[in-house]
């Protein structure tokens, strides 16, 4: 036994001690010597991380094996741990543990033989392999959007984290604690719904779990939230965001001074570009796209790239991606539209995808293409530009909203009986008709988000009903209104929109 590199011991007695055959490796695992009638369950779990109870369970499972049929063993098997973390001369190493019954010719265990196999450098070996696949998997999907897109989505969650730290600083400083988490919330489920549109599925997964304890807290009236632990939260989101940054940054180079062409002071340039573009003069055509490029972003191509980045989630839900319909004047917006746009699109597109769109099987039995569509129109009206959002899915549940509002009290009775009314209450975030509760959506507090962010800038949204197109009973055809200030946008006569 003296030379096998292998912590080798057999056990036995009421006092589970080890016995005199042992290997001199096993003094060497546990930094002790002269093993023989010394007990083995101390020797290993006290300088562990164990806690007192398992330690318990292993000592019951082992007296109730020694002595006993090789049944009992079997029984017993899963309290006796496979792996320790072990404290030797300052020093930590994992040990790998294996239990083998060694019974007489009558099937009854007389001993237990124990191996313990320190296994640190192999699980440090591991560890740095997963972290290396780990890492390859998060550099794989923030290669999936473009520089400026991934840029975009950098300097937005930046914004949605640090309005997120403002609430925590409210409510450290006495605010109402129903209201940040209402608030933290929003900016959560806006962040989690960016990060899926592009694909970053591990950190989509960290925002999720967060997302969930947030709303178990507001389920419970937010009596088993306090400060330090939504820090916690907010700091486990933070975390898998910026880990994400710190990647993109030193390994591909990635960062958020790709959004620089766009940071130009834009008054002195708008005045540039207005002016030149009133010399009617054909050779700065050129000129007046790179200036307008640097400044804005195409709604249109906002649009369209925002769908191309959702289009992958209908197939997670079982169905064919949509037709997008674009009807839209020639508008350019800044980063901040820019940012609300993208926020806002999110959301309404998830809503589609998870609660409007019916999968293709479902389409075709009710003679629908198997394809679904989804159109975004836009008119200039006055000093508004009034955008308008539907799908051809199976529209709003309004008999499911009706009896929602009703029993959480939103609604009376003679509000339910109201179409509008009762369609209104997707705005609430305390309700949801969504069946189950996913990582895409289902909370109902998408749209309390897009309605916040608009009236923020001034603007507005509705639902509008839609009685001209029949859909299945209880379910009413509808679009979304979207109302905007010119202002915030550039329309392509070369003018201000201001």
């Amino acid at each position: 036994m003296k030379h096998i590199q292998m912590g080798i011991c057999t056990v036995s007695g009421d006092q589970i001690v080890i016995n005199k055959d042992y290997s001199t490796f096993l003094e060497r695992v546990l930094g002790k010597a002269a093993l023989h009638n010394k007990q083995l369950l101390p020797l290993l779990f006290d300088r562990s991380s164990f806690t007192e109870d398992e330690i318990d369970q292993a000592k019951q499972a082992l007296s109730a094996s020694l002595g006993g049929v090789e049944f009992m063993f079997d029984v017993n098997a899963h309290l006796l741990p496979r792996q320790i973390t072990y404290q030797s001369n300052n020093k930590e190493s994992v040990l790998e543990l294996d239990w083998i019954p060694i019974s007489d010719d009558n099937e009854k265990v007389e001993r237990v033989l124990i191996t313990v196999n320190d296994v640190t450098e192999l699980r440090g070996l591991q560890a740095a392999a997963a972290r290396k696949d780990e890492e390859l998997r998060i550099i794989s999907e923030i290669l999936g959007p473009s520089e400026r897109d991934w840029a975009q989505f950098s300097v937005n969650g930046q914004a949605l984290l640090a309005r997120n730290h403002e609430q925590l600083l409210i409510l450290r400083a006495g605010g109402d604690p129903m209201d940040v988490l209402k608030k933290v919330f929003i900016h959560t489920h806006t962040l989690k719904g960016n990060a899926r549109s592009l694909g970053l599925r591990r950190m989509n997964q960290v925002i999720h779990e967060n997302e969930q304890y947030f709303a178990d807290c507001i389920r419970k009236g937010a009596m088993t939230m306090d400060a330090d632990s939504l820090e916690k939260k907010l700091d486990d989101i933070e975390l898998a965001f910026y880990e994400y940054q710190k990647i993109a940054q030193q390994k591909l180079g990635r960062n958020v001074s790709k959004l620089d062409s766009i940071n130009v002071p834009r008054e002195p340039v708008s005045k540039m570009y207005d002016y030149l573009k009133a010399q009617a003069d054909h050779s700065v055509n050129h000129i007046l796209r790179e200036i307008r490029s640097s400044l804005y972003i195409s709604v249109r191509e906002l649009f369209s790239q925002l769908f191309k980045e959702m289009q992958p989630l209908a197939a997670e839900l079982g169905k064919l991606p949509p037709e997008f319909h674009l009807d839209l004047p020639d508008l350019w917006v800044g980063r901040p539209t820019e940012e609300l746009f993208r926020n806002c699109l999110v959301h309404l597109l998830s809503n589609s995808f998870d609660h409007g769109l019916q999968s293709a099987r479902v389409r075709e039995l009710k003679g629908l293409s198997a394809q679904g569509s989804i159109r975004i129109s836009a008119e200039i009206y006055g000093p508004n530009i009034q955008f308008i959002f539907e799908d051809d899915g199976h529209g709003l549940n309004l008999r499911k909203l009706s009896e929602m509002g009703m029993q959480r009290g939103l609604l009376t009775a003679h509000e339910g009986q109201d179409s509008q009314t009762v369609a209104n209450l997707i705005f609430n975030p305390d309700l949801s008709t969504a069946r189950e509760v996913s990582d895409l959506s289902g909370r109902g507090i998408g749209m309390t988000a897009v309605k916040d962010a608009l009236e923020g800038v001034g603007g507005r949204i509705e639902v509008q009903l839609n009685d001209e197109r029949i859909v299945e009973d209880g379910f009413s055809a509808f679009s979304f209104v979207i109302s905007l200030p010119l202002e915030l946008f550039q329309v392509d006569t070369g003018q201000s929109a201001a």
